[in-house]
């Protein structure tokens, strides 16, 4: 089989498992908003470049295993694989037995104390519901000198101030809310996004999110600004996207889905608009045919206005169709294969 290859040496320093996107929303007279979308490489600096990072780092890989135990105990990887779209009701408490400490763990988890003992400025916490967790998820500020660090990597942390005018907590609420239409991706939400992190967009068509493996229960989502269009939607979408991410590289801790030493060739991406490796395809392939899922079940089941949801399927439909190949690419592993040809297949079967 023949796959779009680009040979040419690729100007892009992309560092395995780290999780960035950007998408722009342009206003449509012939349609309420449009969902167009390009994603541009954005960097989280290297945790041990943050102030006070030291030695928490290592703690990462402490709550792999514990994710490798959950599996080990009930989900499965067969069945996950098979499955993809996320964990039950009942896996977010099973992941927090298992990390180390247990489910104190999860409930003294911040961002800013991962990264070296700094205390933690929580807001407020937002519940999830009908999962009825220990403690859900947590709007977390972080202090200056590590918003400076993120700042150089063009991330602008946004202020108590800006989150107030923007309303972000009440669109968050709705968000959730709207999460949990979908139980499945729900339970990841739940399960991996322990602290969310606020972020001022560029302007107001635009939505940025961002995450890092190393922070294993913390996301980085901007909140559309209080006069963009379908503010509860675009949120909603950006914290799926990145606890997806979160999510698979757990997965990969348990199984690797791609040879890294065979990763060498770039292919074209329809969600980053640039060459990325076989690596950073699966990556797509599996947050957006989730996200497409997600999207499918709003709009099968909405009870108003579905044309967002509608068109974010048709959207990701187009996109996915120029990906078709990733399973033939040879650095990827047979469960890589696996795990795209499922998505890949069901989303033409949906379509």
């Amino acid at each position: 089989m023949e796959y779009p290859v680009i040979k040419a040496p690729v100007a892009v320093a992309v560092r395995p498992h780290r999780h960035e996107h950007l998408v722009v929303h342009r206003n449509d007279h012939h349609a309420d908003q449009r969902h167009r979308q390009a994603r541009f490489h954005r960097k989280i600096p290297r945790l041990a470049a943050l102030p006070n990072a030291g030695s928490n780092i290592y703690r990462g890989q402490h709550f792999s295993v514990a994710y490798t135990r959950l599996l080990g105990a009930g989900v499965g990887m067969i069945e996950f694989i098979d499955d993809p779209c996320g964990w039950t009701g009942q896996a977010p408490a099973g992941l927090r037995r298992q990390a180390p400490d247990g489910a104190s763990a999860w409930r003294k988890y911040s961002t800013a104390r991962f990264l070296g003992d700094l205390d933690p400025v929580v807001i407020r916490t937002m519940e999830f519901g009908e999962l009825k967790i220990d403690s859900g998820m947590q709007i977390e500020l972080l202090p200056d000198a590590v918003a400076d660090g993120l700042r150089t990597a063009g991330l602008e942390l946004a202020s108590e101030e800006y989150m107030i005018e923007t309303a972000f907590q009440r669109v968050l609420a709705n968000a959730l809310n709207l999460i949990a239409k979908v139980p499945p991706l729900l339970g990841t939400v739940a399960g991996l996004c322990r602290s969310v992190h606020a972020l001022v967009p560029p302007n107001v068509d635009v939505d940025v999110s961002s995450s890092e493996p190393s922070l294993p229960f913390s996301i980085f989502v901007s909140c559309p600004p209080a006069t963009a269009q379908h503010r509860v939607e675009r949120l909603a979408e950006n914290i799926v996207h990145e606890a997806l991410h979160l999510q698979l590289s757990l997965v990969e801790t348990v199984e690797p889905l791609v040879v890294a030493s065979q990763d060498e060739a770039r292919f074209f991406s329809p969600w980053k608009n640039e060459p990325r490796t076989a690596h950073g395809l699966l990556h797509g392939v599996y947050v957006f045919g989730n996200l497409r899922y997600f999207w499918s079940h709003i709009a099968s089941n909405a009870v108003q206005d579905s044309a967002f949801a509608e068109r974010r399927v048709e959207e990701i439909d187009s996109e996915l169709a120029t990906v078709q190949h990733l399973s033939a690419i040879p650095a990827v592993t047979a469960m890589g294969q696996r795990l795209a040809t499922g998505l890949l297949a069901r989303s033409i079967r949906e379509a």
